[in-house]
């Protein structure tokens, strides 16, 4: 009897784990995607000043 619930605990503790690792993964990727959407917000930022200040010296 002992023997069986380990067993199910380890498949248990498998499963969480594996939820974990994929959370961990989405994660990741959100923080990703996030990250890239910033830096292309930036770069129009940027983009917009110089324009700016070129009609402005214009």
């Amino acid at each position: 009897m002992r023997e069986r619930e380990r067993e199910l605990r380890r498949q248990r503790n498998r499963r969480i784990k594996r939820v974990k690792a994929r959370l961990r993964e989405q994660k990741a990727q959100a923080l990703t995607v996030r990250n890239e959407r910033a830096q292309e917000k930036q770069k129009k930022r940027v983009r917009r000043v110089s324009s700016a200040e070129e009609a402005a010296s214009a």
